[in-house]
């Protein structure tokens, strides 16, 4: 897979049904950083932003790993429960 592949898939979906997400507050953070490095910046984030955002999983891209964020799929989400 190429880094235009990878680029892409990280914004196809928001990290939790692999649905894409069309919300102007997606946001995809990138770390250039071990795994163990990258996992303990996402799990703080999620961890503060719990009530705000959803957070997704770790992917492995190019020089590191990814996750997403996105307060709109929250709130579909809270809708809908």
């Amino acid at each position: 897979m190429t880094f235009r592949d990878e680029d892409s898939l990280l914004r196809s979906g928001n990290g939790h049904n692999g649905s894409p997400c069309s919300h102007s507050t997606h946001r995809t953070v990138r770390l250039f950083m071990p795994y163990a490095d990258a996992n303990s910046v996402r799990l703080r984030f999620a961890a503060e932003a719990s009530a705000r955002v959803t957070v997704s999983l770790l992917k492995r891209i190019p020089g590191g790993y990814a996750f997403e964020s996105c307060a709109g799929c929250m709130l579909d989400r809270s809708a809908s429960a």
